[in-house]
Order: structure tokens, then sequence, then C-alpha cells
């Protein structure tokens, strides 16, 4: 079983996904159905469906652990989609889908390499399931998906990072165009549903720079029209019209006041304080902009200056700086992800976890395999081209 065929079962398993999730979660965002027994039903169906590519997968381990895994981890799933919620069915899923990642140890590297793509996309696709059939949270006034970590913001940079392991880890670049625009689809579809503007933008730009480092006749000409919907979707959610200052202002939620309060303090501040901060957490205070709480500036680069002072910022951007020197296309994007976000939010250097993610899926980017991709497909090109 190669990772071709699994990624042919697992767009499969999308179009059932989309096809009995999306109808119902959409009607009970636009209807505001209460969660009866046929959407639990339909909760359970689409759950199952996830389950089934489980076992088409643990049954090819061969060993006496896949009658283990499919026994336990199914009896868990079916047990918890009839008695509870669909955050407790996300959790059993997931808790199979690790039985069998654990499971698949001892097998042949090009079939542990597709039981890896079948758990990133299984995860992707069973957290559309989830936002779909959980009920929507207030934030800020807003009604926004449930959260998958923490909060909206969190979620979505976990989205995010979810599919750079998507890109650097599985030949996504060989898959069918409408496994490919799934994929895209439900990662813009959840950041918009989190009203993650930045995260958006930050993806959008990411993906964008591919094609500036990266030559453009490499890259395939459905990947480029997915990524002309990407923009047009992020401009779409992004869009601020004619606005006036204090208008832009008011709909980044007092950033830029927020940033000017930081920068004064900062000014007001003796040499030693400046130069090398007052330990993390120093950032997070109450100012005339955000008077009713204790918040972070909203810049990972303002804030690592209150942290670590202007040494930290320095060395910080020297990194990025070394980093982005001996970095592959992918990883670039990556970098440029990690850089934009921090500019116009609390980015990845306030989520310690979501940065650990990070750093994972831009370590996996410049392994000898992903880099060998990258040339195949320049050569090709190339050779096309010719």
């Amino acid at each position: 079983m190669t990772e071709n065929s699994v990624s042919r079962r697992t767009s499969r398993v999308v179009l059932f996904l989309l096809l009995c999730a999306f109808p119902i979660g959409m009607m009970n965002d636009l209807f505001g159905l209460e969660k009866g027994s046929a959407l639990n039903s339909a909760k359970g169906l689409a759950f199952i469906g996830s389950v089934v590519l489980v076992v088409l997968s643990a049954k090819k381990l061969k060993t006496g652990l896949s009658v283990l895994t499919i026994f336990l981890g199914c009896l868990l799933v079916v047990v918890t989609v009839l008695y509870r919620d669909a955050e407790d069915a996300l959790y059993a899923v997931l808790f199979l889908q690790a039985l069998v990642l654990l499971s698949s140890a001892k097998i042949d590297a090009n079939f542990r390499t597709a039981i890896v793509t079948y758990y990133l996309l299984a995860l992707l696709f069973v957290s559309l399931v989830f936002v779909l059939l959980s009920d929507r949270v207030e934030v800020a006034g807003n009604q926004v998906l449930a959260p998958l970590v923490e909060g909206p913001h969190t979620s979505s940079y976990t989205v995010c990072i979810l599919l750079f392991l998507i890109v650097t880890t599985t030949s996504f670049h060989t898959w069918k165009p409408v496994l490919r625009a799934s994929v895209l689809a439900i990662v813009v579809y959840i950041l918009i549903g989190y009203g993650a503007r930045n995260a958006v933008l930050g993806l959008t730009v990411a993906i964008g720079s591919i094609f500036y480092f990266q030559n453009k006749s490499s890259l395939s000409v459905t990947f480029l029209y997915l990524y002309m919907l990407l923009f047009l979707l992020a401009v779409l959610a992004f869009y601020v019209g004619n606005l006036s200052i204090e208008e832009l202002n008011q709909e980044a939620n007092g950033r830029i006041s927020a940033w000017t309060e930081r920068l004064g303090i900062l000014a007001e501040r003796d040499i030693i304080p400046l130069l090398f901060g007052q330990g993390i957490g120093d950032d997070i205070r109450v100012t005339p902009t955000w008077w009713w709480e204790e918040k972070a500036s909203h810049n990972d680069f303002i804030s690592l200056v209150f942290n670590g002072g202007l040494v930290s910022l320095l060395l910080y951007i020297a990194l990025i700086v070394a980093l982005f020197r001996n970095a592959n296309p992918i990883q670039k994007s990556l970098l440029i992800f990690l850089i934009f976000t921090s500019l116009t939010n609390t980015g990845l250097l306030g989520r310690p976890i979501q940065l650990l993610y990070f750093s994972i899926a831009f370590a996996l980017a410049g392994t000898r395999e992903v880099n060998s991709r990258f040339s195949s497909i320049s050569s090709n090109s190339s050779y096309a081209g010719a």
C-alpha cells in the first residue's frame, strides 16, 4: 500500500465528510437548529467515515498489533459517538488514529509515510467536522467558530501549522487537484470562521512567496488557481474599504494605538532595561487603549523588546536572517509567515506550543527528501520547457 493509494482513499473520505458535515453544520449556523437526534446521527456518520479509513490502514500492519488497534480504538469511538458530545467523539477518533500511528513503528518506511499522511489529513478533516457541529462562541461581540485549542487566534495558528506539516511531510504537490483544493478550502474556511485576518493574510503571503522563490513553471496551473482563490478570500476577509485612520484603528481592535503606547513606554526606559528587558511577561499590562484588562502589545517584536530588550531583538533578527539564507523555498515561505503574523498580532513567539509545532514543520521542510522533491520538480519543468 503506497502513499498514493492512501491519498485516493482519503480523498473519497474527504468528500464524504464534506457532504455529510458541511450542509448540516451550515443549517445549524443559519437556522440555529438544536443538536437533536438527526444531528447526532450525522455526526456519528461523519466520524465513522473517518474510522473506516483508519481500519483500512490498520489492517495492513500485518502484525498482532492490528487486532488490538482496531478493537480497542473502534470500541472507544463507537461508544463515545453514541453517548457523548462532538468534542469527546473528536478525542476518541484522534485516539484511534494515534494508536495506528504508534502501531506503524515497525513496518516499512513507505507505509509508515502513508500512515503519517493519513493522520495529518484526518486530523484536519476531523477538525472541520468539530467546528461545524459545535456551537459558535462569542468573541468581542462576534460569533466565531468553536476554538480547537485555547482561543480563535491560537486555533487559527494551529490549523496553519497543520497545513505546513502536510506540505512538508507528504507529496502534497503530486496529489490530485480535488484533494489539494479540499485541504486549502478547509484551512481557509476555518481561518475566516475564526475571524483571524492576520492568519489568512499571513498564509496568503507565505504561499505567494513560493512563486517568487521557486520557478513559476515548476508549479502546476491548478495550484496557481488555488492560490488566486485563496488570495481573493483573504482580501474579502480583510477588506476595510476607504476607511479613515480612526476607523482603520477601530477595525484593527486598537492595535495601532497600542503599538504607539508601547513604543512610548520603551522610549522612557533607562538604558539597562531597554537593552536587556525585564523578563517574559513584562509586555502584558494595562494601557489606556486596553484599560479593562492586561494585554500584550499584539506585536511579537515589540513584546521581545519588553521581555529581553534590544539585545534580544537584534539576536532574533540575526537568527531569522541566518535561517533565511540557508532555507529552501518552503522554509522561506514558513519564515515569511512567522514574520508577517508576528508584526500584526501576538504571533507564534507568544504561543510556545504552537511555536514548537512550527519549528518541527520548519525542520522537516529542510530534510533531504523535501529538497529532492523541489529539485525534481524544477528539473522536470526545465526539461519540459526545453
